[in-house]
């Protein structure tokens, strides 16, 4: 990884936190607060943007459309993985602590968000067909990739911050279907089925998966069997939860 990946995935990174500030800023100046994002959990957020019928450069690639997404650290604990080095653990102490900051009405995001505590994925879809990509936790990235990421998140923010009502990328806030996020009733009815799809179908894959024999018949680690029954009631209560609400 050069050292030249490495700064343009910090400045993406930073870049896509600026953005995911201000675009949720000027939502709230556009149109009231949204009931259905009373205390849904900052760490749960995501916002999507797109560029489309992207202006050609004569030295650079014929991009016809770009997405960006911008998103906090959503980092859970995993027993096979977790390592005392210190990078690890501050990316899951991020996570942890925006997973206990909710939404309200007049909260401000840039107070809670630290400066390098979103992360960015892109993609540009090239007129030939190739797929472009790159990702400010990625360290595969390649720099001209990173540019072309970096140069989208510029755009989104001036024209956020323009007076001007044409936009060239749209913006568009979700919501991760985790069986950790809360649900009031008031979220859209597609969502709610659509989550509840999400739910049943992870909580059939960890039950299979709590199910299905080791190799050469050895027993399941304690540590592995503790995680699953945790996935699995994790994901029964969100499930319980939706079809309380749907029906």
């Amino acid at each position: 990884m050069s050292i030249n990946n490495e700064q343009l995935r910090v400045d993406l990174a930073s870049n896509a936190r600026d953005l995911f500030v201000a675009t949720y800023s000027k939502s709230l100046e556009i149109a009231p607060f949204p009931p259905s994002m009373e205390d849904k959990p900052v760490s749960l957020m995501a916002i999507e943007y797109n560029r489309s019928k992207v202006n050609i450069s004569d030295d650079g690639p014929e991009i016809v459309d770009e997405k960006l997404k911008a998103f906090p650290y959503l980092r859970e604990r995993n027993f096979l993985t977790d390592k005392q080095d210190v990078y690890t653990q501050y990316r899951l102490g991020v996570s942890e602590s925006l997973a206990r900051v909710a939404l309200y009405d007049g909260i401000n995001l840039s107070s809670v968000i630290p400066s390098n505590g979103i992360d960015a994925s892109y993609f540009a879809f090239e007129e030939r067909g190739s797929v472009i990509s790159a990702a400010s936790y990625d360290s595969s990235s390649k720099p001209e990739s990173l540019n072309l990421a970096i140069d989208l998140t510029k755009i989104a923010i001036s024209e956020i911050e323009s007076s001007g009502e044409e936009r060239t990328v749209q913006s568009k806030i979700k919501f991760s279907k985790h069986p950790d996020l809360p649900l009031n009733g008031l979220e859209p009815k597609g969502f709610l089925f659509a989550y509840e799809q999400e739910m049943e179908t992870n909580l059939k894959h960890f039950e299979e998966n709590l199910r299905r024999p080791m190799p050469n018949d050895e027993e399941i680690p304690a540590e592995l069997s503790e995680l699953l029954r945790e996935k699995i009631a994790s994901y029964k209560m969100a499930l319980d939860r939706v079809r309380t609400i749907l029906y």
